[in-house]
Formats: C-alpha cells, structure tokens, sequence
C-alpha cells in the first residue's frame, strides 16, 4: 500500500522533468541553429537522453561556415579570419593604441 502511495505521488514528478527535458532539448537546438520542433519530439520520446544529445551537438553554424566570431556592430556571424564584417562593413581588425 506504501509503495503504490509513493508510486502516485512520484508519477507527476517524473512527466514535469521528463517534460522539462524535452522543453530544454528544444531550446538548446535552437540555440545551436538546429531544429527545435524535431528535439522537442526527440525529448518527448527519449527524455534526458535526448537533452544529453544535444548537448553534444557542436553549433551547425561551425559546421556549415567554420569557425566564425561576431560582428560587433551587427552581432552577425561572420568568418574567422575576415577583415570586415561582410554585412556592415565594420573592421574587425583590432586598432592598437601606439604608446
């Protein structure tokens, strides 16, 4: 009788953080530039499994572009080793103060 009363009192615990899971694999993906519909059937499915996943995912950005930095002024994602940021034309080369 115990093991039943903590059984019921436990179940809706269980489904919040198995849905918590499935909330933070799709806000994860999303983050990451991935598909946050399909994490969040993923997560529904799989769980913390699915948020562990994720979480090994590198960004696709890096995976489509390489690696890449942010434009300061446009917050743009642009290449690594760019001069100017493509979309602003800012100079994402440092300035150095001469002493």
């Amino acid at each position: 009788m115990i093991a039943q009363t903590v059984g019921v009192l436990l179940l809706p615990w269980f489904f919040c953080v198995w849905i918590f899971c499935a909330v933070a694999a799709q806000s994860a993906a999303e983050e990451k530039g991935r598909s946050g519909f399909a994490w969040l059937v993923a997560g529904l499915l799989f769980g913390v499994l699915a948020l562990v996943a994720i979480a090994a995912f590198p960004p696709k950005r890096f995976i489509e572009r390489g690696p890449s930095m942010l434009c300061p002024r446009c917050r743009s994602y642009v290449p690594w080793r760019a001069s100017a940021c493509r979309y602003c034309q800012a100079s994402l080369v440092p300035e150095h103060v001469g002493s």
